[in-house]
Order: C-alpha cells, then sequence, then structure tokens
C-alpha cells in the first residue's frame, strides 16, 4: 500500500510541477503578445526604433530556459504584432542558441547565434513577407530538431541539452 501511496504522489507532484510551468509560461506570452510595442527612436526622427516588452514576461520566459521554446514557437504567428514576434524571435534565438554548460568554445558559440539570428529573428520593420518567411522557417526547424533543444518531460531543467 506504502508503495502505491509514493507513486501516487510522485504522480501528482509531477503533474502539479507541470501545470505550474504550463500557466505560468502561457501568462508571460500572453502578457507579452498583449502589451509588447514598438518604441519610436527619436535619435533617428522618430523611425521605427526598437521593441519594449514586459519586463516581467520577458524575465519569465527568459528563466525559463528551454521550457519556454514549445510556448514561444507555438505563438511564433505572422499575423502577430511584428513587436510580438521581434521580442519572441529574439527570446527564442538565445534559448536555441544557449552554450552548454561545459562549452567553452566562444567561437562555434558566436556563430551558432549567428546562424539562428539570420534564419530567424525578426526585425519591428521587416516585411510582412519576410515574417511569414522567418516564422515558417522556424516552425519547420523546430518539427525537425525541436526535440533536441527540449524535451518536454524535463520540466524541471532550464537546459535539456545539459
Amino acid at each position: 500500500m506504502f508503495i502505491l501511496w509514493a507513486v501516487a504522489l510522485a504522480f501528482l507532484t509531477w503533474t502539479g510541477a507541470l501545470l505550474y510551468w504550463h500557466f505560468k509560461l502561457t501568462s508571460a506570452i500572453r502578457s507579452m503578445e498583449q502589451n509588447t510595442v514598438v518604441q519610436p527612436d527619436f535619435a533617428i526622427g522618430g523611425s521605427v526604433g526598437d521593441y519594449v516588452a514586459p519586463k516581467d514576461a520577458r524575465l519569465t520566459l527568459m528563466n525559463a530556459g528551454c521550457r519556454s521554446l514549445p510556448y514561444l514557437v507555438r505563438s511564433f504567428d505572422p499575423a502577430q504584432s511584428p513587436a510580438y514576434l521581434s521580442a519572441a524571435s529574439d527570446l527564442i534565438v538565445l534559448h536555441l542558441s544557449a552554450p552548454l554548460p561545459h562549452s567553452c568554445d566562444q567561437s562555434a558559440w558566436e556563430d551558432r547565434l549567428d546562424d539562428f539570428r539570420v534564419r530567424f529573428c525578426i526585425d519591428v520593420s521587416a516585411a510582412p513577407k519576410l515574417r511569414l518567411e522567418k516564422c515558417l522557417r522556424l516552425k519547420q526547424w523546430w518539427r525537425e530538431h525541436g526535440q533536441e533543444a527540449h524535451q518536454w518531460w524535463r520540466f524541471w531543467s532550464r537546459c535539456c541539452r545539459e
């Protein structure tokens, strides 16, 4: 009987932790979708500058590490605002290019970061066609390589590649 209770407790704990991260990440993404805006760059005459995202939501998604990747990729839709897509693509690229804790090859990390930036990052002033292409490219990459970046069942780790 004790083993049955222990298994049930472990299952409930695991399920509770999964649900905790699900709601925390869903809430952070919703906040970014609704509150990320483009900030004009007055230094160059008020042209489009960069995005301003809610700090608490951005920090939640940053600190979650690879746990946030499936949620960010799922929300990566060309119909979203350019400001949100820019913010989300920056977070995705940072998580995908994160160096392994035991890796010290700075050059390889910089090459990977540059490659992902070119392929997936969306500037707030990007044309709709380019936003669509990058959204499709990222989703295709995720279907083929997402399991290398994150395993859904490893909710306790912010870096599944360790």
